[in-house]
């Protein structure tokens, strides 16, 4: 009989627990796991309550003692979802320290620094917003300190937060700064969508070739696209997939300002005779993003099946977001709405031959010139899948990761 394992996910906000972590818990085959999740709440207030009945969240606000948890717990294996940052890096150091085994679980498209000046990301820098962040930080020293003290290897964990605090303040050099970790202290093991994905890690991190597995992107599963659906009398729709650029502090925009980006989309989307739905970034406050539209004429979707949001909808709308991995999945067109903040986004869909670029102004005409994709668009769209997303029809991402996970603990 199978010996039940426990495996942790640490995300510091809970806010994107249902989009980063919960596909991947509820795909788990079998009841041969035990979850937990690691996050803290003192600066990441939950905005609702979360149920799962088969996962244990541990706030480390109130539970700082890592190294007690993790040996209370009996952890087998723990997941991040963002190594590089401060939070999970600290606590994949203890984990070295305990002997207990770490992987990276790819959420995003990794961005090569040295291709884009990283600045550029947050753009929305307010003295209130450099307050708080400098208070994050000694949070987490503190944090992290209180755990020192309490650790029988003191010189590796001081070496981490030193080479750590040096990274935080050398920002003008962020291109040559490792994104996953520090190489000193990375994740034992990496799920990543494609072969581009694999081999920066290799590179930037020096990690094992043989443990970075190309796992592809965990798609949702579509029930519309099994059974081959089609609606009767189907209006015409626009799917907008957000990025929560304002929402994140990408961008130094306000919601007066995201609001009138939104109505003049809106307003071009219906005079090209379509209808918009909005997909919201799980970070997005719902409630706010109806108070944008006056009338009930777009439809506002927070959390719903991307697979079957993009197979209902005949065009693609967004700026840069893996969520395109869905209609380049599908063989849906793509438009790609530039912006005034950046001169060019940090992954550029459109060189690798996917989406139409075009600003809001005009958009009513683009979408009436953008009909079913080409045989050279399909062929683009098959290659960078081969590329980035590695999609396999034959097995799921998610039973790719527990297959890996199982032989990694000899399960």
């Amino acid at each position: 009989m199978r010996a039940t394992k426990n495996i942790v996910f640490l995300i510091k906000d809970l806010a994107v627990f249902d989009s980063h972590v919960k596909p991947l818990i509820d795909n788990a085959e079998g009841n041969f796991f035990n979850f937990y999740v690691y996050h803290v709440d003192i600066y990441y207030p939950p905005k609702s309550l979360i149920n799962s009945n088969n996962v244990s969240f541990i706030n480390l606000s109130k539970n700082k003692n890592v190294s007690k948890l993790i040996r209370q717990h009996k952890v087998d294996f723990i997941i991040s979802i963002s190594p590089g940052n401060i939070f999970d890096l600290f606590i994949i150091s203890i984990a070295k320290v305990l002997n207990v085994p770490t992987a990276y679980y790819q959420h995003g498209v990794q961005l090569d620094f040295t291709s884009f000046d990283p600045r550029t990301l947050y753009q929305g820098d307010s003295l209130l917003k450099n307050v708080m962040s400098v208070r994050k930080y000694m949070y987490f020293y503190y944090f992290f300190i209180y755990n020192i003290l309490g650790s029988k290897n003191r010189k590796y964990l001081i070496n981490i937060l030193s080479i750590k605090t040096a990274h935080i303040i050398n920002r003008k050099n962020l291109v040559n700064q490792p994104k996953y970790g520090i190489k000193k202290s990375h994740c034992d093991y990496a799920f990543v969508y494609g072969e581009s994905d694999k081999n920066y890690l290799i590179k930037s991190m020096n990690m094992y070739p043989e443990n970075v597995f190309i796992t592809g992107y965990p798609f949702v599963s579509s029930e519309k696209i099994k059974n081959k659906s089609t609606s009767k009398n189907k209006t015409k729709t626009v799917l907008y997939l957000s990025t929560a650029l304002r929402t994140a502090g990408v961008i130094p925009m306000s919601i007066g300002e995201e609001k009138d980006f939104y109505q003049r989309v809106n307003r071009e989307v219906k005079k090209a005779g379509f209808k918009l739905v909005l997909k919201l970034h799980p970070i997005e406050d719902e409630n706010l993003f109806r108070t944008y539209f006056i009338k009930n004429d777009v439809e506002i979707v927070r959390s719903g099946n991307l697979s079957d949001l993009t197979y209902d909808a005949d065009i693609i709308l967004g700026e840069y977001t893996t969520a395109f991995f869905y209609p380049i999945s599908q063989f849906k067109p793509i438009i790609i709405i530039e912006s005034k903040y950046f001169k060019d986004f940090p992954f550029d869909f459109s060189k690798f031959g996917i989406g139409i670029k075009t600003e809001v102004e005009g958009l009513s005409n683009v979408i009436n010139h953008t009909k079913k994709l080409s045989k050279q668009n399909r062929a683009d769209y098959d290659a960078f899948s081969k590329k980035y997303i590695n999609y396999n029809v034959s097995e799921s991402s998610f039973s790719l990761v527990y297959r890996r996970i199982n032989a990694i603990l000899k399960m």
